[in-house]
């Protein structure tokens, strides 16, 4: 029988909190760890629908940096 176990917890505990479930066998336990961005983030209402905010805001200022170099046609 397999079971999911959710830990939200403040980031002070994280480490500590996956350094000792790490001790458990690989082939017993797996641990997937993913940060939860609190909602009053400046992200408004793409709150925890962007994995990494920060690469999404390099990717969004890439895409629009690439545009101001292509040639204007008239």
């Amino acid at each position: 029988m397999l079971e999911t176990l959710i830990i939200k917890a403040d980031d002070i505990y994280i480490q500590k909190i996956i350094s000792i479930l790490e001790n458990f066998p690989k082939n017993q336990i797996e641990i997937r760890h993913k940060k939860i961005y609190k909602k009053d983030s400046a992200f408004g209402i793409l709150n925890g629908k962007i994995e990494d905010p920060m690469k999404w805001q390099r990717d969004i200022r890439e895409e629009s940096d690439s545009d101001i170099y292509t040639p204007m046609k008239l």
